[in-house]
This record gives structure tokens, sequence and C-alpha cells, in this order.
């Protein structure tokens, strides 16, 4: 037999053939090779971008799409490379690079800075400029309003603009290229709408018209708001009145609790709550937490707050297992318990908040309370593996829930089983890619 002059690609004539022939497909270890390859010239690629966007940078002009393609977007293999080789030599993935670069109007990667300083350096000095002008820019600029008599515009209406600013300069690339002195920040800031219109780009009072004590007194103004905005963050309302452990105490929180308990009432019955079958919706929008994370009207909670509503939830269930089963604070084993008693044993990564001693063995209760009336909870991973732990150790194991934890007068506690024990099995449903478990209870 003859001999072809070219034989082609064992892997593109395979292809090319089609069934019931299929070419070896390596696109997963071509995709790792490629990004480790990018990852090792990132430096070169960036310098590069840099270089290409600097003639517009220089001259004033927002460089377009710098920032996207600073973030290599769109720089993937090859597609054809299934069809040649299995793993691309450096040359390969070289090219792939530099066809990328000029489609984006630049050259080939130069590691060499030229006049340019390295990204990362350039970066740290404009940043640490930009924080220092904006530890006084926020009060000039409020007094500057305020003799003007106007409203201030966006991002100067809030109390604290600093991470508006910050990132909107860093998300258009204009930190990247050159050490820029304030008056050159103040002039980007313009470009892209940051700097108050009809303001002179300076930060020079009697440039401005201001005093001393006139921004004195924005500054004193934002300081109030800061603290205000602080106390808002760490309180919230327990039966309409704001409560916060830094302005009350633990001690007086659930004194207020105790006095708006109803009698008995508050201790309800130990039953577990039934619960139907869990029926999969989760499609439907309204059967979904809301981002807040299910805490009905408020809208996003600080750590603090969070703490606060775990708290009051955890002293509801201690009432309840008080009046259920005699227990004392050495059962109370999260830390929310050195906020009233000893510190003595407690365990944040137990899996759960309390344990009490029965005639069949040792029972464990892990808290959650909302602020709303929601139907799920939420379990870290260190309370679902001691739940699958006790699943079958006759439903050692129980969620307390308390619902409505702010208002006594439409709060709940729910005593649910173990989601994954005998009486839990099927009744609750696992969010997709979340660890919430949504429950309907049984009428």
């Amino acid at each position: 037999m003859k001999r072809s002059k070219r034989l082609p690609n064992l892997t593109a004539s395979i292809f090319i053939a089609g069934a019931p022939y299929e070419p070896e497909r390596n696109e997963e270890e071509q995709r790792l090779a490629f990004a480790e390859f990018v990852d090792r010239n990132r430096p070169a690629i960036e310098n590069t971008l840099r270089r290409a966007a600097l003639p517009d940078f220089d001259v004033g002009r927002p460089p377009a799409r710098y920032a996207e393609r600073r973030e290599l977007q769109g720089l993937e293999p090859n597609a054809e490379w299934q069809l040649v080789c299995r793993r691309p030599s450096e040359d390969i993935m070289y090219k792939q690079i530099v066809r990328w670069l000029q489609d984006a109007g630049a050259d080939e990667p130069d590691p060499t800075w030229g006049t340019l300083q390295p990204r990362a350096e350039v970066l740290a000095v404009n940043q640490r400029r930009l924080s220092d002008l904006l530890k006084e820019l926020p009060s000039v600029v409020g007094a500057w309003y305020m003799t003007k008599g106007q409203l201030p515009t966006p991002p100067w209406d809030v109390t604290n603009p600093r991470d508006i600013v910050f990132s909107r300069l860093e998300a258009a690339g204009l930190l990247d290229f050159r050490p820029l002195k304030n008056n050159e920040i103040i002039t980007w800031m313009d470009h892209i709408d940051l700097w108050p219109k009809d303001m002179p780009h300076t930060v020079d009072l009697q440039g401005l018209g201001l005093t001393e004590e006139d921004v004195r007194r924005k500054r004193d103004q934002v300081q109030r708001a800061h603290e205000n905005e602080r106390r808002r963050n760490v309180s919230l309302p327990l039966d309409g009145v704001q409560v916060s452990f830094e302005q009350d105490g633990a001690i007086e929180i659930i004194r207020r609790i105790n006095v708006n308990l109803p009698t008995d009432a508050a201790l309800l019955p130990r039953t577990v709550a039934l619960l139907k079958e869990a029926i999969d919706r989760s499609h439907r929008k309204s059967d979904r937490p809301t981002d807040n994370g299910g805490r009905g009207h408020i809208e996003r909670m600080s750590p603090e707050q969070r703490n606060l509503v775990g708290f009051i939830g955890e002293w509801i269930a201690y009432l309840a297992l008080q009046h259920a089963y005699r227990i004392g604070p050495p059962n109370w084993v999260s830390s929310n318990r050195a906020r009233l008693f000893d510190g003595n044993g407690i365990n944040d990564s137990a899996g759960y908040d309390f344990f009490v001693e029965t005639r069949r063995g040792r029972r464990y209760f892990e808290v959650k309370a909302t602020v709303g009336s929601e139907s799920f909870v939420r379990l870290g991973q260190t309370e679902i593996d001691f739940a699958q732990q006790q699943a079958d150790q006759r439903e050692s194991f129980r969620i307390l829930l308390v619902t409505n934890a702010l208002d006594s007068a439409s709060r709940q506690l729910l005593w649910l089983p173990n989601p994954f024990g005998p009486r839990g099995h099927g009744r609750y449903r696992l969010r997709q890619g979340e660890l919430q478990l949504f429950f309907q209870l049984d009428k």
C-alpha cells in the first residue's frame, strides 16, 4: 500500500469519521493546564494590558474595557486543541494568549515594566493615598453642600461613602497605572461621576469658600450619624423597645423577656411538633427564605443583632427546659450562658446548646431563633454531624425553634424532631446548596 504523504492527526481523523468512533476528550486536563500557564504568565499579561491602556489614561480618558480585560475574561483554551493534542504545549498556549491580547488591542506578553511600576506597587500606593484623602473628604464635601444649601448627591448622601468611592475607582482600573496625587484622584473621581457637580477640584478650604468651623460642624454631624448607625446595628426592638447588650446588658434583657412572658404558656408542651411529609416546592418563590435569611421584617441583621436574637431564643429554651426537666446553668453549654452565669465548660462546637438527663438517657437540644414565623432552620456543619450521630439514639437530639423571638405576644417555641432520625426523616427539605431545613407543621 502506498503511504500517504500527509497522515492526518489520529484524533482529528476519528472526529471526522464520526460514530461509532469518538475522539478521546481531555477538556478538563487542557483547561487546568492552560489555567496554570496563564497564572504563571499573569504579571506579563497584566503589564501588556496596562501598556496598551496607558495612552488613554495619560490623556485623562478612562481606559476602555481595561478593567474587564484585567480580569482576563474570555481567555480560554482553544476548543480545537481537542482535535490535535492531549495536552497543549507551552508554545501552543502562548500563541493562544497572544491572539487574545491582539484582539484586545495589545502586544505580545512582556514581563518588563518599561515606564510603569509593577501594578501591585502602584495599587498599594494609590490605595494608601486614597484612604488618607477620604479621612477628611466626607466632612469637607458635606460642609460644601451645607454652605450651598444643597442636598448631597451620591455617594455623599450616605454616612460613610468611603467604600463606594474605593470600589468605583478600583473597578474602573484607575488606581492601576501611576501613583496619583490628591488633585489627580479628584479629577478621576469627577470623570466617573463621584465628585459633586460644580465643586472645585480641591480640598483647600479657602478655595472652597469654607472655614475650619464649617468643617468641624459637619465632622461632628458625621460622627453623630456614625454613632447612631452603629447603635442601630447592635440593637433590636424587643416588644417595641430597642435593646442591646451594649446599652442594656444581658440581665436587663432577660428581665424584659420575663416581665412579658405569658404565665405558664411561655413553657410550651414538650410534645415534639408533628410534621407533614415534605413536598418539594423549591421552585416556588414564596417558599424560599428572603436574602436576609428569613428574619421577618428585619431587612439585614448585623452579627451583633444575630447574636442578640440567638441569646433571646436560648433564654426562652432555657426556661422551657427548666420547667420540663428542672435543669440548671451547667446544662447550658453554648457561650451565651457566660452572659449570665459562669463560663466553665462552654463549647460552641458541641453541635448542641443544651443537654438533659432522663431515665432513658441523655437528650440534646439545639436552639434556633428567628424574628419572623418562618418554617425553616439553618444548621451548621457541627450541628449536622452531631444530629447524624444521634439519628438512631431514640430521638436523643431535637431542635428547639423560637419563632417571633422579639414579640412576646406572637412568640412560639416549636419542639422539632431530629431531621435525620425516624420521626424527622422525609419531613424536612434540604435547600440545595445551603444547609437549610424546611418543614411544614401538621395542623
